[in-house]
């Protein structure tokens, strides 16, 4: 508009008039294009500057730009209806950034600079409102946490008590995995003495039978103030553990404990013995090497620390017995190391001689055990070994005892001495006793004393063929009673309102067997039933009619074992009144056994 009133002030009166009137009309024709543009342009502008001014803006409110930061989101997010001079500052320069011909290059390039560092204020002041906000968000949480020392006694304990349980579930899970790591050694061990033996077997071409010399196991050392594997700190717990392991995968060697039978091998005999008469007692044929009421004349033998000693606190028959040496209280355990009492027997086949009869390649040896709750896993263990040989790990003294000796009893024990022909052949029986096995550094407090005494060390001869299973009778008043050949007992000959009666006979076998017999019954649970012990533990239990004797068999495990024919009235003890609503009883209550037979090899 300038530059057109410039031209017409500029024109003279000596222009003519038609020249002067069309220059005018083309300067009409230009002022009005010019103007549309204009309006076009501002048009333009107008419609861009809101989104700009917003985007620019957006950093502000803690929009995500570019994934540069992500701000903190804010209430309000309208814009004032009165611009800041910040907002004005940025319109202005959006204007001249964005004008196409109203501002020189060097000014929209001088616009666009101040723009972009507008904007980088912007981005620095909006991450460090975040990094202050972050921070007093940290401050507030560490002030929350609580400071180990301004804690009450009350939470160091639930601390202590937590660390604890974390310590034990840790013990408890590297406890199976080692368990599992010695299931798997056992079974490569067995597989490797397989194969072993499947590649040692004797062939023959007809004439000559040839194979592997044989290997001799070297003789262990066993005197008094010597020490072998079992009796040094270096791997006893290793043993330990090592002894529950076997206990699941061997084929089982304890005797008094557990259905362990023992396949004949080949060349084994085998034979029947059969059913006696019922006696008022059982003939014993054991023989008592050791009592411990005066000087003992065997070879026992034990290290210096923690010395087993004759004691008359207790006995089993007598007034004397043998303790172990460890400290009454688990408290005296040393913390995290293993204290061990052991007491070894050493027999040769001379001492097999006393037994009464022939040895017929062995003996039995039993004794007698007590001791209290804290003969458990893992505050004690005791076990057997023979020739360094586990034959009655922790886990058949503790299932087969722990019962009786809740009630103050004597458990019996058995072993299984197989003879060899060498007149220099050393059987040593070595009984240990250990104190925190497995080297923890903490036990559980048991109310009970750490003591276990022994007494009635005994041989016994295997039963062979030609004899007989004589049996005897006992029990709640009751007894078993012979009819022709039948074994009977009734319910109606139990006065007590729960009872029982025993039909039993004492068994001393090399390698185990089967137990065979006939069973009627007429019985009706729980008024009564019929059950199988083995050393008084109940191997099977059943009641019901039966029409016609029926063949039952079981396996017993070697060594020695009580076996009873337990006729039981009332076995749950249950009150009168709950029997009464019980209903009529539709059995006899009677029991009837015959041809009880045992089938063994030797």
């Amino acid at each position: 508009m300038e530059e057109i009133l410039s031209r017409s002030s500029s024109c003279c009166g000596r222009c003519d008039q038609p020249s002067r009137r069309r220059r005018h009309k083309e300067e009409r024709s230009n002022g009005r294009g010019g103007s549309l543009i204009s309006i076009v342009v501002l048009l333009v502008l107008s419609a861009l500057l809101p989104s700009a001014i917003a985007s620019s803006t957006s950093r502000l409110r803690g929009k995500k730009i570019k994934n540069l930061y992500r701000g903190i989101p804010q209430h309000g997010a309208q814009r004032p209806s009165t611009p800041s001079q910040y907002d004005e500052n940025l319109r202005r320069l959006i204007l001249i950034a964005s004008s196409a011909r109203n501002h020189g290059d060097d000014e929209k390039e001088e616009a666009r600079r101040e723009l972009v560092s507008m904007l980088d204020t912007a981005d620095e002041a909006a991450n460090s409102e975040i990094r202050q906000h972050r921070k007093l968000q940290k401050g507030s949480i560490n002030q929350n946490r609580p400071n180990k020392n301004n804690l009450t006694q009350l939470q160091r304990q639930r601390i202590k008590r937590l660390n604890a349980q974390r310590k034990k579930k840790n013990a408890e899970r590297r406890k199976k995995k080692q368990m599992q790591q010695l299931l798997n050694q056992q079974s490569s061990q067995k597989q490797n003495a397989a194969i072993q033996k499947n590649n040692g077997k004797k062939q023959t071409d007809g004439k000559f039978t040839f194979g592997p010399p044989p290997q001799e196991k070297p003789k262990p050392q066993n005197s008094a103030g010597s020490f072998s594997a079992y009796e040094t700190g270096k791997s006893m717990a290793d043993a330990f553990v090592n002894s529950l392991a076997s206990s699941f995968v061997s084929d089982g060697s304890a005797g008094g404990g557990g259905n362990n039978i023992q396949e004949a091998s080949a060349g084994a005999t085998s034979y029947t013995i059969t059913q006696g008469s019922l006696v008022s007692s059982l003939p014993d044929t054991s023989t008592q090497i050791d009592g411990f009421e005066k000087a003992s004349k065997l070879d026992w033998s034990f290290p210096k620390t923690y010395p087993w000693k004759v004691t008359s606190d207790v006995s089993f028959e007598g007034k004397s017995s043998v303790k172990s040496g460890l400290p009454p209280s688990s408290a005296n355990v040393v913390v995290g190391k293993s204290l061990y009492s052991n007491i070894t027997l050493s027999l040769d086949n001379e001492d097999l001689n006393q037994v009464k009869g022939k040895t017929r390649g062995g003996a039995v040896l039993s004794f007698r055990i007590k001791a209290t709750k804290a003969l458990s896993w893992p505050i004690s263990a005791f076990m057997v070994t023979l020739n360094d040989e586990i034959v009655l790990s922790p886990t058949d003294i503790e299932s087969s005892g722990s019962a009786l000796w809740e009630r103050n009893e004597w458990a019996e024990f058995s072993i299984v001495i197989n003879a060899k022909e060498s007149s220099s052949a050393k059987y040593d029986i070595k009984f240990v006793h250990v104190a925190n096995p497995l080297q923890l550094d903490k036990l559980p407090n048991v109310p009970a004393a750490l003591e276990l005494y022994m007494d009635d060390v005994r041989l016994a001869p295997f039963i062979s063929k030609g004899d007989s299973l004589d049996m005897t009778t006992s029990g709640t008043g009751a007894k078993w009673k012979d009819v022709s050949g039948v074994f009977v007992a009734t319910s109606d000959s139990i006065s007590q309102q729960d009872g029982y009666t025993d039909l039993t006979c004492v068994v001393y076998s090399k390698l185990g067997g089967r137990l065979k017999y006939e069973l009627k019954t007429s019985t009706q649970g729980p008024f009564d039933d019929i059950a199988i012990l083995f050393n008084g533990k109940v191997q099977d239990a059943q009641f019901g009619q039966s029409a016609n004797f029926e063949y039952a068999e079981v396996a017993i495990p070697k060594g020695k074992v009580v076996i009873s024919f337990r006729h039981r009235k009332n076995p749950g003890k249950l009150t009168k009144g709950t029997l009464d609503k019980l209903g009529a009883v539709k059995t006899d209550g009677t029991n009837r056994v015959k041809k009880i037979e045992l089938w063994a090899t030797e």
